[in-house]
């Protein structure tokens, strides 16, 4: 396993019987970055988290944190590992600190008051950390729930879904929580989340599953620049299909046909032939455009476009 790394896998597989949860997943997250983990509802997400922190079991293959093999020597890994897997749940009736002090002693032992004070100003939450939970706001209740998450002074904070649930406010709350931590404290973050407008505004790379398998990985930017968006408006002569035409052209999907317009999904260097093919028909192109596409729109593409978040 690479010590350049956060995360590492390969081949890490789950089955639950016949069914096949991950299949075969490579993963390699560098140290220092915010790492999104995206894909449908039964994708395989949760799944290889719960491999990742011990609570599951591999079926096959292999995976680090920070350099510590999760079969051989989990615990190493995880007691620089900070995690969120599901909804963080308090006490509603003790505060913020109390809580702390009481999941903290059930996972590492006593916590020393200073580490409390520390995770405490990291989630802004000083001030109102001797206030009871109940009277917290949902964005306020997320960012205790990663104060939790950085009690072992972590160099590595996995979330899943850190925003369910939050109303705008609170999502940018913890949006800005997140960049702080990578960019201030060199943290590495890897993040699970369905909202992929805050995984572009947030992440470095991320990896797309679908059916247990990473379908994409990369650089969010260089992602979003290897496959685009073509708006098309056609005028097409009797008998001449424009769908069917560039349909034939390499890496070209049809992404939805309306009235005198065709969108593609489909690479821009394949404009120019694009272009030629339908000219060469006897379609009249009207306009050609290449469009901006967004992580939702790659998202969409490349999980199919039945797949739903």
């Amino acid at each position: 396993m690479s010590s350049g790394l956060a995360i590492e896998a390969t081949g890490l597989t789950k089955r639950f019987g016949q069914r096949v949860a991950v299949d075969a997943l490579n993963l390699a997250v560098p140290r220092g970055t915010v790492y999104g983990f995206l894909g449908p509802n039964g994708s395989g997400k949760t799944t290889t988290i719960r491999m990742l922190v011990g609570l599951l079991r591999p079926t096959a293959g292999s995976a680090s944190l920070l350099g510590h093999d999760i079969r051989r020597d989990l615990i190493a890994g995880l007691r620089e590992t900070g995690a969120q897997v599901e909804s963080p749940a308090f006490v509603s009736n003790l505060s913020g600190r109390r809580n702390l002090e009481y999941l903290g002693a059930l996972t590492l032992g006593r916590v020393p008051a200073a580490l409390v004070d520390q995770a405490l100003a990291r989630v802004r939450l000083t001030g109102r950390d001797r206030d009871r939970v109940r009277t917290y706001s949902q964005g306020m209740k997320a960012r205790l729930g990663l104060a939790q998450a950085l009690l072992c002074q972590p160099r590595l904070l996995i979330l899943d879904e850190p925003t369910n649930g939050l109303d705008p406010q609170g999502m940018h709350e913890v949006r800005e929580l997140i960049r702080h931590l990578a960019a201030e404290d060199g943290m590495t973050v890897f993040i699970s989340s369905h909202l992929l407008a805050e995984v572009q505004q947030l992440c470095d790379r991320v990896a797309i599953l679908r059916r247990g398998q990473a379908v994409a990985e990369g650089p969010v930017a260089e992602l979003l620049s290897s496959a685009g968006r073509l708006r098309i408006a056609v005028d097409e002569p009797d008998g001449v299909d424009a769908a069917a035409l560039v349909a034939e052209v390499d890496g070209v999907q049809i992404v939805a046909r309306e009235d005198g317009y065709l969108r593609l999904a489909a690479p821009p260097e394949q404009a120019a032939e694009i272009n030629r093919r339908l000219v060469s028909a006897g379609v009249a192109v009207g306009e050609l455009v290449i469009e901006r596409q967004s992580l939702e729109d790659f998202y969409l593409d490349v999980t199919g476009r039945e797949a739903q978040l």
